[in-house]
């Protein structure tokens, strides 16, 4: 019987390009893992974790990032949607000038 074929995970391969390839069945192909896992987890996208490693380095000029780090850091430096400001007291929300109209009593 035929070995079934996997998906692609594009998380997986994105890694793979950026870290480079692990052996199946080492402690690092265990830590890719858990590296993927918890990328999923925190909502990373393929094309998110190039940039996210630029930052890393852009932050943290002296260390050596890993899959593992890059993971561990990746909330701090994935995209953030941020809101227009308010045209009424031009703050970003959730925060409002103390008389704006929209602010929260």
């Amino acid at each position: 019987m035929p070995k079934a074929v996997r998906k692609r995970d594009l998380i997986w391969d994105q890694m793979e390009v950026l870290f480079g390839t692990v052996v199946s069945g080492t402690n690092a192909h265990a830590r890719r893992n858990k590296a993927v896992k918890d990328l999923k987890l925190l909502g990373a996208e393929p094309e998110d974790l190039p940039r996210a490693l630029a930052s890393f380095n852009a932050a943290f000029p002296r260390a050596c990032c890993t899959d593992i780090a890059l993971a561990t850091h990746f909330p701090q430096f994935r995209p953030r949607h941020i809101d227009p400001p308010c045209p009424e007291c031009g703050m970003s929300p959730p925060m409002h000038a103390a008389d704006c109209s929209r602010a929260l009593r």
